[in-house]
């Protein structure tokens, strides 16, 4: 065989701590040859991405190669210079992160941010650097090449801000890229389209690739061969077909056993009596593009983002909502938060109050603690300079007035999400992703709310703790009868773990009902869409 493009030889990488030093990876080999794909998976803080960050010589200050070696087409990145490291960076080795804005400058036309890719590491003037790019724009298949590239990244989807970050690495003519979970916050269309890009250059260029993610499913779509790893060491490699099929490991056969499958038996739970806990009729929002002037002159393009939507969630059930980027899922969200409003059809609560012409800053604050949310990333909510105990305590003193014992409110609420209570006293960078996760969950349930918003609450959690979360908001809503407003993109866990499903295209409900209707055939066309763009993990026959 000839030599492979990467070859980890019993790679082992340390970090300097106050309590001395510790391994993050320990004895790790692989290899990837020109043409291939292999997958890392592994719960967050197994040592993937630091595997990534050391291939890429980007490992922090505290953090040092502690043993083994790093060959990249055969010379030891550990002794190169670093003007010969960073020559390498961006040009024959390059990465893709999983939040495309971490790579896009937010100021600069996308053209130009490509171009200088171009000129500084193949050394090209500006025409033939701006014709590349143009070349890269269609080589990841973004629609009008030639003038895409005078946009603003903040102009263009996500899936397509991937695409142009895609296209960046490949500019310095790559013989190995990275991919630090390139899909985690797509949609399953969008992100299907990025597997499908991916698998057709790794084809046509001959690219290396290291796929690291949590998502097995992704990994078996794009990759040859698979690494589990498991604190810093990789417990089993293969196949993809040989580890997900016949997994040898039992770390292993507990991660495949956690993914939701679309396969799996869809179990009802009875509906509780009673009226809807918040019933949506015939709502419809309207943005104006162009800014105040136009809005005042009445100019401006108008953008529907919902369209006569109707539907209802039951106290005690969960409501999922699902659609692609561009749907209007978030704009509901909104609606149902107040951060926007509409006088444009109605949604009410079960004692007749609308939430759709009230702002958050008008809402009583009865109605401001009957309703809460949890976001996707709990790190843009929890405030880095507070404590765990301050986040949680703070809707207990504005929304419920508790003045007493808030200590041991903190205590219970914790117990509640399943942790212990030192943890009141901890700040978010000691928490894993999992735990931050927690702790918003119980900031929400704080105020004893009627309804809670889950905005992809688990998208960028791996598939063990994603499955204990998901069993916490279960637990959590029996306990306290409470409706669950959950949106997201992946299907396979809405069929698990929702009651009924709304459908949105375009701003309109195209398809609306319990689980077994929605997902049992025949699909409405754009659900079938959807349901087939889901990645699957090959199961034993």
């Amino acid at each position: 065989m000839s030599q492979p493009v990467l070859a980890l030889e019993q790679v082992s990488i340390a970090y300097r701590t106050r309590q001395g030093e510790s391994l993050a990876v320990e004895d790790v080999s692989l290899t990837v040859h020109a043409g291939e794909s292999v997958g890392l998976v592994g719960e967050s803080g197994s040592g993937k991405s630091t595997v990534a960050f050391a291939v890429m010589r980007y490992l922090p200050k505290n953090g040092r190669l502690a043993g083994g070696r790093i060959l990249f087409e055969g010379k030891d990145l550990y002794a190169l210079s670093n003007a010969e490291i960073r020559s390498l960076r961006g040009g024959r080795m390059a990465m893709v992160y999983q939040e495309p804005m971490s790579s896009l400058n937010p100021v600069i036309p996308l053209e130009k941010q490509l171009m200088e890719v171009a000129r500084l590491h193949l050394g090209m003037d500006e025409q033939a650097a701006r014709a590349k790019a143009i070349e890269a724009f269609r080589t990841v298949r973004l629609p009008e090449p030639e003038t895409i590239g005078r946009r603003y990244p903040h102009q263009i989807s996500g899936g397509q801000q991937q695409r142009v970050v895609i296209a960046m690495a490949l500019m310095g003519n790559p013989s190995l890229l990275i991919l630090d979970e390139p899909t985690t916050a797509l949609d399953v269309r969008v992100q299907a389209g990025i597997l499908e890009l991916l698998a057709e250059l790794r084809q046509r260029l001959g690219l290396a690739m290291l796929f690291i993610s949590h998502d097995l499913g992704t990994v078996a779509t794009v990759c040859d061969r698979v690494g589990v790893m498991l604190r810093g060491r990789l417990v089993e490699t293969g196949p993809c077909a040989d580890v997900f099929t016949r997994p040898r490991h039992e770390y292993t056969r507990r991660l495949i056993g956690s993914i939701p499958k679309l396969s799996d038996p869809i179990t009802e739970r009875p509906a509780p009596d009673g009226p809807p806990a918040v019933e949506v009729s015939d709502l419809s929002k309207t943005y104006v593009q162009g800014g105040g002037l136009a809005l005042a002159s009445g100019g401006g393009t108008k953008v529907q983002a919902l369209s006569d939507v109707s539907f209802a969630a039951s106290r005690g059930r969960t409501l999922a909502i699902v659609g692609e980027s561009g749907s209007g899922k978030s704009t509901f969200a909104k609606i149902m938060l107040g951060i926007e409003t509409t006088p444009d059809g109605t949604v009410a609560l079960d004692d007749g109050y609308v939430l759709s012409t009230a702002s958050v800053t008008a809402r009583p604050k009865e109605v401001l603690a009957r309703l809460q949310m949890v976001f996707q990333n709990p790190d843009a909510t929890l405030n880095p300079s507070h404590t765990v105990g301050y986040a949680i305590g703070r809707p207990l003193k504005l929304l419920r007035k508790a003045r007493g014992d808030i200590k041991g409110e903190v205590r219970r609420l914790l117990a509640a999400v399943r942790l212990t209570p030192e943890f009141a006293d901890r700040y978010p960078y000691q928490l894993s992703g999992g735990q931050k996760q927690r702790i918003a969950i119980a900031r929400a349930i704080a105020s004893e709310p009627d309804i809670v918003i889950a905005d992809e609450p688990t998208a960028s959690l791996d598939v063990s703790v994603q499955a204990r979360v998901v069993q916490l908001l279960r637990d959590i809503q029996k306990d306290r009868e409470l409706t669950l407003v959950f949106i997201s993109h992946d299907l396979a866990l809405v069929r698990s773990f929702a009651d009924d499903v709304a459908v949105i295209y375009q701003g309109k409900v195209v398809d609306y009902g319990p689980v077994s209707k929605v997902f049992t055939p025949p699909h409405h066309p754009y659900t079938a869409e959807l349901i087939g763009a889901v990645p699957q993990v090959p199961v034993a026959a």
